[in-house]
């Protein structure tokens, strides 16, 4: 994006510095020109071009009253002993943006997206084979078959995780339809039994879902960690927002437990680690080395042969060769039936459970990961046994590196900028000026966010992909000051008093403004308005850079000639006044024009 935004500026420039005058000079009239400028009509044209001209003067006249009315209230702040009304239109900004940082929504991750997949997350009792599993699964994928906007069907067998897939038909594959069949899915997700858990899930489009967080449990003991783990799952789930939380440690798997008895290995002369190496090859084959065949890389493994070990009585009978003859397993071993832990994860070698923490859709991560650190994991942290620690994990790690990132990018834009600002102004005071109008954007661009999620049934978070835009914008709102700052200055240096140079500069560029931050406005708004397939991607942007560019492009003609002559009140240097009748108003503006023909 950055790269895009970058090159088309450059090339804007120098089509307008080269193609632009060319073409102007081929195509265009000074006729049509002056009746442009004074707002006639073209009568000597065809239908076409007396349609546009009548449209256009509609346009024309909505625009010169608010141009008036900025022009007034320009005039209205500018004179001497009116410091009040200077600081209170600097105000109206600054109020804004302050409100609005009280009311904004939290920040969010990424957005899912509207991936034309659902995932049923399917965690059957311990201890279910594969073949089982599918079987269990029939009576969900029977479910998901009858509901009239399914397409297809699949279970889906991955290492630590078993899910139902379904793929709806493409005109349900929309991010409400999606939602719509994700909330059908987990009302039906208690009345399949066999299973500990069914969630559905909507993957999201990127690697790293932006509705999910996770809490790593570390320490050393399982019993300890499975307690930890049942007391924090159930208060996540009494946090307003959290849809599921699942854990990755499951106890209850059937095992079988090879207890070695040190003193009848060493009478017989053999060790632990042969009885470990035995009971592999006996179960399902030691791996022993690998084999290079041409470019294809093969394991070798160890297994018995004519040994068939199936069932516990056949491990206890596994015949070992020693010293002292041939001997069973179960002469210098207990073989135990029991249950066990599932999978024993690990964090950073350390044993570890990892709580997977699913959100409403409209529930902001950031909110609900400072609430969970704030009232669940905080406290617990005093009473942990030694050894172990609670962290967290996944989106909630990864959303405060990128916030931290997006606000070091945010203040070296707005560094880059201002100095871009003195190099080509050569002085520090008329850019900080100009840089006083990212502030308006910013302001605009929160309250429209605000009004947006106001909206029933809408939903813009402020996810990272829309925060893209505040940087973006410091870019933008600046070009509107520029043009008045600039404007101002070449009147002061053709000799016109302060205040004047600042209503003239005013009166002078308000149009350019309008149709620059125009046309760059309703270029933009498909983005903010029209809904569809990604809409959620890029909605939320589209919104922050209309609403920030509008807002200032009405703010930064009545706020910043506000500003100047604060600085001028500020300076102590004696102030010139506009003319204060409309007399004086109409001979300033006949001799302006009689000094452009």
């Amino acid at each position: 994006m950055a790269i895009a935004l970058s090159a088309s500026s450059l090339f804007s420039l120098f089509a307008a510095l080269t193609l632009v005058p060319m073409l102007s000079g081929l195509f265009l009239k000074q006729s049509e020109a002056m009746q442009m400028m004074e707002g006639g009509e073209y009568l000597d044209g065809n239908w076409l071009e007396r349609s546009i001209a009548k449209t256009s003067a509609i346009f024309r006249l909505f625009e010169g009253k608010l141009e008036n009315f900025l022009a007034n209230t320009v005039r209205w702040s500018l004179g001497r002993g009116k410091i009040g009304r200077r600081l209170f239109l600097l105000a109206i900004p600054l109020t804004l943006l302050v409100s609005c940082l009280f009311i904004l929504p939290p920040a969010d991750y990424l957005p899912e997206g509207n991936r034309n997949l659902l995932l049923w997350v399917a965690e059957p009792l311990p201890g279910t084979s594969i073949p089982e599993a599918i079987r269990l699964s029939a009576a969900p994928r029977e479910f998901l078959r009858q509901q009239p906007e399914v397409d297809r069907v699949m279970f889906v067998e991955r290492p630590g995780r078993r899910a139902i897939a379904t793929i709806l038909k493409p005109e349900f594959a929309t991010t409400q339809g999606l939602a719509d069949m994700v909330e059908r899915m987990r009302a039906a997700s208690n009345n399949f039994p066999g299973y500990r858990f069914l969630v559905p899930s909507r993957p999201s489009i990127f690697q790293d879902p932006g509705k999910e967080f996770e809490i790593d449990i570390i320490g050393t003991d399982l019993a300890e960690l499975s307690q930890l783990d049942g007391e924090i799952t159930e208060k996540l789930r009494s946090l307003t927002g959290v849809e599921n939380v699942r854990s990755n440690f499951v106890f209850g798997a059937g095992e079988l437990q090879v207890i070695p008895n040190r003193e009848r290995l060493a009478e017989v002369g053999i060790d632990e680690a042969e009885i470990g190496s035995m009971v592999e090859a006996a179960l399902g084959g030691r791996f022993a080395s690998d084999y290079i065949d041409g470019k294809e890389e093969l394991d070798v493994s160890v297994e018995l042969q004519n040994t068939f070990v199936e069932t516990p009585e056949q491990l206890r009978q596994l015949p070992l060769y020693t010293r002292q003859g041939l001997i069973q397993l179960n002469d210098v071993a207990e073989i135990k039936e029991t249950t066990g832990a599932d999978v024993i994860n690990h964090v950073d070698l350390e044993r570890s459970v990892t709580l997977t923490t699913s959100l409403a859709p409209d529930a902001p991560l950031s909110s609900l990961v400072e609430q969970a650190e704030n009232e669940i994991l905080a406290p617990l942290r005093n009473s942990l046994p030694a050894g172990y620690r609670l962290e967290l994990a996944g989106s909630a790690d990864r959303l405060a590196e990128t916030v931290s990132q997006l606000i070091s990018a945010f203040s070296l834009s707005i560094l880059i900028t201002y100095l871009l600002l003195v190099a080509l102004y050569r002085s520090f005071l008329y850019p900080l000026v100009i840089m006083i109008t990212v502030p308006m954007g910013l302001s605009g661009a929160l309250l429209c966010l605000v009004i947006a999620n106001r909206i029933p049934g809408l939903v813009v978070p402020l996810d990272m992909i829309t925060a893209l835009g505040f940087i973006i914008l410091t870019g933008v709102v600046v070009n509107n000051a520029i043009l008045l700052v600039d404007r101002a200055l070449q009147l002061q240096a053709e000799g016109m008093n302060y205040d004047k140079s600042l209503y003239e500069a005013t009166r002078d560029r308000l149009r350019a403004i309008f149709m620059s931050a125009g046309t760059s406005v309703l270029g933009m708004l498909p983005l903010a308005v029209i809904p569809g397939q990604g809409a959620e991607l890029y909605q939320g942007l589209g919104i922050v850079l209309t609403g920030g560019l509008a807002f200032s492009t009405i703010l930064t003609p009545t706020v910043v000639p506000a500003i100047m002559g604060l600085l001028r009140d500020f300076s102590g240097k004696k102030l010139d006044t506009l003319p204060t009748t409309e007399l004086e108003f109409i001979e300033e503006k006949a001799i302006r024009k009689v000094r452009g023909a």
